[in-house]
């Protein structure tokens, strides 16, 4: 996990860094380096810095006249320690220091700050860059929680990418708030369901539910499976149904057996003119998934197809297509063809 639980000053208040004499060493020197190295390491002016990874130290920092500097370190890492004195002379190495040796416990708490950093992506999505594929941390149905204009916001990973240095991570934020650009801080529950469990509802989460219709009508020719254009959103709660596209992709996704999560589709296909038959289909991820096919073609009457879909992959979507026995136009306005889901829970 790429996250730092606490962090330990290397000077306690008060405490004076002295040279062989014993005398305070004015303008001292203290060079940070990784563990084992000489490869330059970061100290922080405060504790909050140090957690934040913000705000570093000048390497080397320098020492005040009474031999004394603020120098926070992050905790637990180990480092290499030189002090030397103004004209660089080396008064003391300590190698493999841990700062968290010596430091009290800081008090138990269920979530853990990313250090790496954090950036606001979109609505539904932020970025942490640095610290290599953090996925394994960031896994579908893991608790966060982010500090953002308005405040803290509890929720639910849905889905994590890596594409070097970049973790994505896709988000539902409890209550249907949205991220926001003021995102500043991100934080990881230590009390998450276990990875692989997916992505569990929480009672905070909004209801999903979608209703379309086509705007006049659609022209459909015989031949094939023709998709439905439904092009105007009566309702979409959950921002999931793309009026561009003709496509309904779940936010609510999981790969837990247990936990699949389901949504109940209820297509009504109007048609204008009567023809011998129509096979109605939902598509998912651009392949067939099921269909009904209908012996008589009405004029005026609806074709009705109800069925259960199942959303695994973290980014299915789903579609309706008619395969008509001749060329037909399809219905659209309030009373014409529509399709309705909702995510049943």
């Amino acid at each position: 996990m790429a996250t730092t639980l606490f962090a330990s000053i290397y000077l306690p208040p008060g405490m004076q860094l002295c040279d062989s004499n014993g005398d305070p060493l004015n303008g001292g020197k203290v060079y940070v380096y990784e563990a084992g190295t000489t490869t330059p390491d970061t100290s922080y002016p405060t504790y909050t810095d140090a957690l934040a990874g913000t705000n570093a130290n000048a390497n080397p920092v320098i020492l005040d006249s009474a031999g004394r500097a603020q120098i926070w370190l992050q905790a637990p890492r180990l480092y290499k320690i030189v002090v030397k004195t103004s004209a660089d002379v080396t008064i003391q190495t300590v190698d493999n220091y841990s700062p968290a040796v010596a430091s009290a416990m800081p008090a138990a708490s269920e979530w853990v700050r990313e250090v790496n950093t954090v950036a606001y992506s979109s609505a539904t999505m932020f970025n942490i860059t640095g610290g290599g594929d953090l996925t394994g941390s960031y896994y579908s149905g893991c608790r966060v929680k982010v500090v953002q204009t308005g405040g803290t916001v509890g929720g639910t990973v849905v889905t994590s990418s890596y594409s070097s240095p970049t973790t994505s991570v896709r988000v539902r934020l409890d209550g249907g708030i949205s991220l926001n650009a003021g995102l500043s801080e991100v934080y990881l529950s230590l009390l998450s369901p276990a990875n692989g469990a997916g992505y569990l509802p929480a009672y905070e989460d909004p209801p999903s539910a979608v209703e379309a219709t086509i705007a006049t009508t659609q022209a459909i020719t015989t031949g094939g499976y023709r998709l439905i254009q439904f092009d105007t959103v009566a309702l979409d709660i959950g921002g999931e149904y793309n009026a561009g596209t003709y496509r309904f992709t779940p936010y609510m996704q999981s790969s837990f057996a247990s936990w699949s999560q389901r949504y109940l589709f209820v297509v009504q296909i109007k048609l204008q003119t009567s023809i011998t038959s129509a096979i109605v289909a939902i598509y998912k991820n651009g392949a067939l998934l099921v269909e009904t096919q209908v012996n008589a073609g009405i004029a005026n009457g609806a074709i009705n197809v109800s069925h259960i879909v199942t959303a695994t992959g973290g980014s299915d979507y789903f579609e309706v297509y008619v395969n008509p026995s001749a060329n037909v136009t399809v219905v659209g306005g309030v009373s014409g063809s529509r399709i309705q889901i909702a995510r049943l829970q």
